[in-house]
């Protein structure tokens, strides 16, 4: 009795609860519904069933043991390397927990106690290597402030240069513009540029639709997909200019930025997601890196900043397969919204935003770069661009035609926040000073037989008192090189 009360203590422990930005209050509800009341359930399980030994007995022993694997090592990485890549991941996820209960269970029948002796022995040493990993700490989350020196360096350059680069955000002659809805999606992105004098690039194109290429070459001035397939025959990685990081809120390192080494540009402040790292550079001076558990950061409004919405989400970032399942059904029936990212970020743009204005009232700060998953799937906005998490779990179910109306809909709510953002920079007489260039890594994606990748790309000058249309067929790496490249 003694063994199988251990054997349930450990198995329901929430140490993921641990690893989370949390208040008292979240610990109170996490330990009451996932440890509290499921423990109570055990003990009264083990206490009439465990002396027969009966089936239901050893289905619930079974059942603990699966979820004790999955909440201190995760299966949800394990079960997507499995089963047809056409089936979604949490449906591959569901069959590969119900094999692994099943043979944990036919393991626990033929042998018995013997059997649950040597799960506990497995459990605990899992349970272990849990507590002394610490990858998935908060801890370990990117910092703020850099260790790089900046005492004895000065502003170069004569003006401030503001680099916004979105994600997944189709151009003026994209697929999306043609649609039904593109027309007022156009119109938007036109008066907004035109209003704040940015030269507006209709015909612009990426040479790649992946962001693990399109960015690492536009910032080493790659100008062609032939010089980038050139350059990947000299340097062995997977993709140029990347590598596979170890942070576990981190995807991607980028290992050279030939635009960061420009001798006009010192000191940096980036605003990165968690799967481009922009940060080891040594010139830059601030990393602001999305993180779901600031307490700081404000939601638009419609998000649903709740007390579960914290708690599901701290146990989705356990990065196990149940806590994957879970969060996805109380996203679809609308119970909660997620911190995590993409939809988190998403979420709090206008705080993004606000942040950008904050960093460039340091004037020492010669560029600001901030590359956003907006509007990047999942979807979020609704017509008063406010925040409807249901429009992002529902993006499955949608047919092409209103993915497009969509993704229009999330092109017009970048226009409406960039005004608000760029208004707000006239008023602390910021912006007619500032260098601004805006684009996206690629376009929506919405249909993979696309021919090109139609962009959105917007640059200003200083002081720059008109705007202009350049209708002229070209790529981002292109404009983006014979803007900031220089011969040394």
């Amino acid at each position: 009795m003694k063994l199988y009360n251990l054997f349930g203590i450990i198995s329901l422990f929430p140490l993921w609860s641990f690893r989370a930005n949390l208040d008292f209050l979240h610990f109170f509800f996490i330990f009451l519904i996932f440890f509290f009341i499921p423990l109570v359930i055990h003990f009264k399980i083990i206490k009439n069933l465990s002396s027969n030994f009966t089936i239901f007995f050893s289905a619930w022993m079974a059942l603990l043991f699966v979820y004790t694997v999955d909440q201190n090592i995760g299966l949800w990485s394990s079960s997507l390397k499995i089963l047809d890549t056409a089936i979604s991941q949490y449906i591959k996820s569901l069959i590969f927990l119900l094999c692994f209960f099943l043979l944990s269970l036919s393991l626990i029948l033929i042998f018995k106690k013997n059997g649950i002796k040597i799960f506990f022995s497995i459990i605990l040493s899992i349970f272990i290597f849990n507590i002394l990993d610490t990858s998935r700490n908060l801890s370990n989350f990117p910092k703020i402030e850099t260790n790089n020196i900046f005492d004895n360096k000065k502003k170069k350059s004569k003006d401030q240069k503001l680099i916004l680069i979105f994600d997944e955000m189709s151009g003026i002659t994209s697929e999306d513009s043609n649609h039904i809805s593109g027309k007022e999606a156009i119109e938007a992105i036109l008066e907004v540029f035109k209003k704040y004098n940015f030269n507006i690039y209709t015909n612009i194109f990426s040479i790649f639709i992946s962001t693990n290429k399109q960015i690492p070459s536009i910032l080493n001035f790659i100008t062609s997909e032939k010089q980038y397939l050139f350059k990947k025959k000299i340097y062995p990685e997977k993709y140029l200019y990347l590598n596979k990081t170890n942070n576990y809120f981190q995807t991607y390192d980028l290992n050279k930025n030939s635009f960061f080494d420009q001798d006009y540009i010192n000191k940096i402040v980036i605003y990165q997601s968690m799967y481009l790292n922009y940060c080891n550079h040594q010139k830059v001076f601030r990393c602001h890196q999305y993180n779901p558990f600031d307490k700081k950061i404000k939601f638009l409004p419609g998000f649903k900043d709740s007390i579960f919405t914290k708690i599901i989400s701290a146990y989705k970032n356990n990065a196990s397969a149940t806590s994957s399942i879970i969060w996805r059904l109380l996203r679809h029936v609308n119970v909660i919204d997620s911190l995590l990212e993409p939809e988190g970020e998403k979420a709090s743009f206008k705080f993004i935003l606000d942040n950008i204005s904050k960093s460039l009232d340091n004037k020492d700060v010669d560029l600001v770069f901030a590359h956003i998953l907006v509007p990047h799937i999942p979807y979020g906005f609704d017509e008063k661009c406010e925040y409807d998490g249901s429009r992002g779990t529902n993006f499955n179910f949608m047919t092409i035609d209103q993915k497009r109306s969509q993704h229009n809909l999330e092109r017009i709510c970048v226009a409406y926040y960039l005004d608000n953002f760029f208004d707000s920079l006239k008023k602390k007489k910021i912006f007619n000073k500032l260098e601004i260039m805006i684009f996206s890594d690629h376009d929506s994606r919405i249909a993979q037989d696309e021919l090109g990748s139609s962009i959105i790309f917007a640059k200003k000058k200083s002081g720059s008192k008109d705007s202009k249309i350049i209708s002229k067929i070209t790529t981002s790496n292109k404009v983006f090189t014979e803007s900031y490249y220089k011969n040394k």
